[in-house]
């Protein structure tokens, strides 16, 4: 019994100090931390709050002039969202002044484009290549009529046509009025093909839909679609011309869409590429 109350007393010294040593809350006017406030903050859709911020002007037209597209691009989305959130007169002006200066950046670079490409028509092309008056305007479609027509007629014996067709091809009397009116212009040897009748000559050539036109080179035995489905003697005869040229080499497949008094000027997509490599040649 005497031993056990020993026990008891020293152990209330021992005690005593544990609790002695704690130091006492004292109140801070620091905002809770996560673990001392579980019951708000994020977990239960408690933001912090955001204060106002004070009204950004806008910098010096001066600044504005001279600010890079993509920091001049950023601050007009934030100046428009700003001006459509809260549509004040002072956010609209802000507004207003920086689609004016838009504007007149826009006039200049649009100038200075203007008279650099007037000073160098080589690298823009010129008036020629394309005109923007009606009397030039005429003048061009002429002159791609006359090449594309003597081009297709100087390739009679070279070239011939192939036109896939079907009983069932609602469509193929149309495009053999076509084909008539073309053959009539320049003498070409166009062969129909009924596709149920010669299924291997169709295999050959992957034809599927009717009608289907095929260019054929007489002597090397190339082909080259030129439609699958109806299409008008203009683009019959556009489409001709520009795959007798490709086949014949006339033509790299950067310039399909160039006509041939282009080349080497404004219209001429490889017009620079081409004469580097000469003056590397020579």
């Amino acid at each position: 019994m005497l031993k056990r109350l020993h026990v008891l007393f020293f152990s209330f010294f021992l005690v005593v100090p544990v609790f002695a040593s704690e130091p006492e809350m004292t109140e801070t006017n620091e905002s809770p931390t996560y673990y001392d406030d579980r019951q708000g903050g994020w977990y239960w859709y408690e933001k912090d709050q955001i204060p106002e911020d004070k009204k950004d002007e806008l910098p010096d037209m001066q600044t504005l002039w001279n600010m890079h597209p993509d920091e001049f691009q950023v601050l007009i989305d934030q100046v428009t969202k700003k001006a459509v959130q809260n549509p004040t007169e002072e956010n609209v002006l802000d507004y207003i002044k920086m689609v004016d200066i838009s504007k007149k950046k826009s006039v200049a670079f649009s100038s200075v484009v203007s008279l650099v490409g007037q000073k160098n028509p080589a690298f823009s092309g010129n008036e020629n290549s394309y005109p923007v008056n009606a009397p030039g305007q005429r003048a061009l479609l002429q002159q791609r009529e006359t090449e594309i027509n003597q081009t297709i007629a100087n390739n009679i014996d070279d070239f011939a046509i192939i036109v896939f067709t079907s009983e069932s091809c609602g469509f193929c009397d149309s495009q053999s009025d076509i084909l008539e009116y073309f053959n009539n212009m320049f003498g070409w040897q166009i062969r129909k093909v009924d596709i149920n009748a010669n299924p291997a000559m169709a295999g050959k050539f992957q034809v599927e839909i009717t009608p289907t036109l095929i260019l054929i080179q007489r002597e090397s035995g190339d082909f080259m679609p030129l439609s699958s489905g109806v299409i008008s003697l203009a683009d019959l005869k556009s489409r001709v011309y520009r795959s007798i040229r490709h086949m014949k080499g006339g033509a790299d497949p950067e310039q399909w869409l160039m006509h041939e008094y282009q080349r080497n000027r404004g219209g001429d997509p490889l017009q620079h590429v081409n004469a580097s490599q000469s003056g590397m040649a020579q």
